[in-house]
């Protein structure tokens, strides 16, 4: 008996974890914070250059007769941190380039991989002119040092400096470096959802959240009428703290780093709330919570898809590019809930 039951709950662990894995969350943690792998970043900057100069032979020549540690240590400066901050500069592109084109979530598939990759093409076609005006003028400062001439400064960097071949020569450097950081950040998320999403499952057979049954009350009584419901959402900004109004939130959800967001019309907050706090607060009739970690807003959901044994997925209308893990259990709720919201609209 014993056994049987361990094979079920290894079964049911089983698909669980394939249905949290059929879409990788784009939480993109390696490209907020790339200071935290400075060393691997050091390391993929001086691979990519080092593949660009193997058809250089005039700078490999030089610098192998002025083979000397003060020589190298200065080429490496001049080199690594002009590159640092072009890699520094492509990263906030990326990260805003998601934003840009809501990329929240893909499919683990490779047609939906290649997709997502072939999406940052032009992003790497016209990088070259956001960082380069940049990194070319830190390096006639580092290079120059200390005899800096104005005709140098015009002829060897701004004339040679924007041309068609400096362009070609950089287009390379900037399609590795780019291709590099987003699949480490795409790798990072998948073992961030592989890891951490089985944690989520509940202890029972069926891995279903207990459902409320207050919520049903709450929406077919006048329950919900004697309690008030929030407004507005209080949520952290870059500069400070404000306040949203809640019918323009999409959805509340716990990112794979354990914090609490808000997915706004204006961007994505940290909430002040906890989850369970926002579950009780947010009315019923037009706030649905489809599992452990999401609420969302009925009024932004799209349709919900079966997917197999029992699991489903909620998708949000466009333009938001997000969809969430709901089980069958909970499904008939959602059901009843957008019925009564669409009936009261």
């Amino acid at each position: 008996m014993a056994g049987k039951v361990i094979v079920t709950r290894y079964q049911n662990f089983l698909s669980c974890t394939k249905q949290y894995m059929q879409t990788i969350t784009l939480q993109r943690s390696f490209l907020k914070s790339p200071s935290k792998g400075i060393i691997s970043l050091i390391i993929v900057i001086s691979l990519a250059y080092m593949g660009l100069l193997a058809n250089r032979k005039d700078i490999v020549t030089e610098i192998l007769s002025n083979l000397s540690f003060f020589y190298l240590f200065r080429q490496a400066s001049i080199i690594i941190i002009p590159e640092l901050v072009s890699l520094f500069i492509l990263i906030a592109l990326i990260n805003c380039y998601h934003r840009v084109m809501r990329l929240e979530s893909i499919d683990l598939s490779l047609n939906a991989i290649a997709r997502y990759e072939f999406k940052f093409a032009p992003l790497f076609l016209l990088a070259f002119f956001t960082f380069f005006p940049v990194t070319l003028h830190l390096r006639f400062l580092l290079r120059e040092f200390p005899n800096y001439s104005l005709s140098s400064y015009y002829n060897t960097y701004l004339i040679n400096g924007f041309s068609a071949n400096t362009y070609m020569f950089y287009l390379p450097f900037v399609f590795v470096l780019g291709y590099s950081l987003l699949n480490i950040s795409l790798f990072i998320d998948f073992s961030a959802t592989q890891i951490k999403e089985p944690d989520l499952l509940t202890t029972n057979d069926n891995n279903d959240i207990p459902i409320p049954e207050q919520h049903i009350d709450l929406i077919d009584s006048d329950a919900r009428v004697k309690k008030t419901y929030l407004n507005i959402v209080e949520v952290k900004t870059k500069t400070g703290t404000t306040f949203l109004n809640i019918n323009d939130c999409y959805y509340f959800t716990t990112t794979s780093d354990n914090q609490n967001i808000v997915e706004h019309t204006e961007g994505r907050f940290k909430i002040i709330k906890s989850m369970s706090a926002l579950e009780e607060d947010l009315d019923p009739l037009y706030f649905f919570k489809c599992n452990r970690k999401t609420i969302v807003n009925l009024g932004y959901t799209g349709s919900f898809t079966y997917l197999d044994k029992g699991k489903y997925n909620i998708t949000m209308k466009s333009p938001i590019a997000a969809e969430f893990y709901i089980t069958k259990a909970r499904i008939d709720l959602y059901k009843i809930a957008l019925k009564k919201y669409i009936e009261l609209k």
